[in-house]
C-alpha cells in the first residue's frame, strides 16, 4: 500500500515541478554511453575554425535565442532564420563541438552545414543541424542563410540518484521546482549505492535524461527482478514522468535496502520515435541501475 500512495505524492510533486519548466542559470549517479548525434562529419573544436565561422554560428545561436545578432552581422532578406522555437531558447547552453558535414565558397559567399552540439552547466546536452550561408561586405558579415533545427541523441545519457524519501519530501515535496534546483538537490543528497545497507527504508528514484529528447520519442522506466526486465506493465515499482522542454525526468518511490540478497534492476528504456510514418522501433535499453 506504502508503495502507492508514494507514487500519489510524486505525482503531485511532479505536477508542481512542472509549473516552472526548465531554466538553467555527492550523489551516486550511473551515466550511459555518450549521448551525441552520432558523428558523420569532421570535427573540430570552435576555436579552431575560422572568425567568419564563428561570429556567423554565435548569430545564429544569438536568433535561436530571440535576440539580436552580434554586432557587425545583419540578416540578409532572404534568410529563413528557421529554428527558432516558441518556448526554448538555448539559454545557458554554450557550444562544445561542431561536426563539419560540409564547407565551400561560391563565389564570394561561404556555405557550412554542420552539426553543433551545446551542453549547459549540469552537462545537459542537445543538438542542432545547422546551415549558414554568409559573406562579407567591408566590415559587416551579411547571413545570406540561417537555417537551424533541433537533433536528437539516439542514444541518450542517463543519470540515476537514489534519495531517501523523508529528505525529499522535506525538501521538494510539492514545491514549485526548476530542472536544475531537482537536479542540483538529487546531486547534493543522493546516496552512496556502493555501499551495503540491509536497512529497509522509504526511497525516492530520480532518473534524468541528460540529452534532449525527440518529443516523439518515449521514456519508460522498469524496476524489476530481472536484469532483462522491460515490461512498464510488470515493473515493481511505478514511475511519474515530467518532460523539461525535452528533458526527461522519471521519479519512483518505494521501500528496499541496499541488499545484494533483494537485489532489482531498474531499467530506462527509449522507444525510439516513428520516422517517416513507418512505425516506432523497439525499445532499447540505454542505462541501468541496480540497488545492490
Amino acid at each position: 500500500m506504502r508503495r502507492f500512495i508514494l507514487t500519489a505524492v510524486l505525482a503531485a510533486a511532479l505536477g508542481s515541478l512542472l509549473l516552472t519548466g526548465c531554466r538553467t542559470s555527492g550523489g551516486s549517479s550511473v551515466v550511459a554511453a555518450p549521448g551525441s548525434p552520432e558523428q558523420i562529419g569532421r570535427t573540430l573544436d570552435p576555436g579552431a575554425v575560422g572568425s567568419a565561422f564563428r561570429v556567423a554560428l554565435a548569430s545564429q545561436i544569438n536568433d535561436l535565442r530571440h535576440k539580436e545578432p552580434v554586432p557587425q552581422v545583419r540578416f540578409g532578406k532572404a534568410a529563413s532564420r528557421a529554428g527558432r522555437e516558441a518556448d526554448f531558447r538555448y539559454q545557458g547552453f554554450m557550444v562544445s563541438e561542431v561536426d563539419f558535414l560540409s564547407a565551400g565558397e561560391e563565389g564570394d559567399q561561404d556555405r557550412v552545414h554542420s552539426v553543433v552540439k551545446l551542453t549547459d552547466s549540469c552537462g545537459r546536452g542537445c543538438a542542432l543541424q545547422s546551415l549558414l550561408e554568409y559573406h562579407r561586405e567591408g566590415d559587416l558579415l551579411v547571413l545570406e542563410e540561417s537555417f537551424a533545427r533541433p537533433l536528437f541523441a539516439p542514444v541518450p545519457r542517463v543519470e540515476f540518484y537514489v534519495l531517501r524519501y523523508d529528505l525529499w519530501e522535506q525538501e521538494i515535496g510539492t514545491r514549485q521546482t526548476t530542472w536544475k534546483q531537482l537536479y542540483d538537490f538529487a546531486v547534493a543528497n543522493g546516496e552512496d549505492t556502493t555501499v551495503t545497507n540491509l536497512v529497509e527504508r522509504e526511497y525516492v528514484i530520480l532518473t534524468f535524461v541528460m540529452d534532449r529528447m525527440d518529443p516523439g520519442a518515449r521514456l519508460d522506466v522498469v524496476a524489476s527482478r530481472s536484469r532483462g526486465g522491460s515490461s512498464p506493465e510488470d515493473s515493481l515499482l511505478t514511475p511519474v514522468y515530467a518532460d523539461y522542454q525535452g528533458w526527461r525526468v522519471a521519479v519512483m518511490g518505494g521501500k528496499f535496502s541496499f541488499d545484494r540478497s533483494k537485489r532489482f534492476y531498474v531499467n530506462a528504456l527509449i522507444t525510439p520515435a516513428p520516422v517517416a510514418g513507418n512505425p516506432a522501433g523497439p525499445a532499447m535499453r540505454v542505462a541501468q541501475f541496480s540497488n545492490s
